[in-house]
């Protein structure tokens, strides 16, 4: 049986993305040394990194309550690709409709 995600695909997927973009663009902060008044890279970068580690968490939550034979295999991508591995897994992730 699968079990549905904890917070809806529609709402997750967008701030999955949000939080990569977030995070590149604090990055690109920080390299041309922008600042908005107080508002730096570093807090830009942060902001990304709450928004990527809540949908990382849920996630990684669903890959472990919904077990199948590549659980693994998303995990270790996590691991070593971050947000990205999360967008692909929520993109083929298939909705259970009643």
């Amino acid at each position: 049986m699968e079990h549905p995600l904890l917070i809806p695909k529609r709402y997750l997927l967008p701030m999955a993305v949000f939080g990569l973009v977030v995070v590149l663009f604090g990055a690109y902060m920080m390299l041309v040394h922008w600042n908005f008044g107080d508002l730096t890279g570093n807090i830009v970068i942060d902001l990304g990194i709450v928004f990527s580690a809540i949908s990382w968490v849920i996630v990684i939550t669903d890959i472990f309550r919904n077990r199948n034979k590549y659980s693994v295999f998303w995990i270790v991508g996590m691991i070593l690709f971050g947000s990205i591995t999360t967008i692909l897994y929520l993109i083929r992730r298939k909705e259970k409709t009643n």
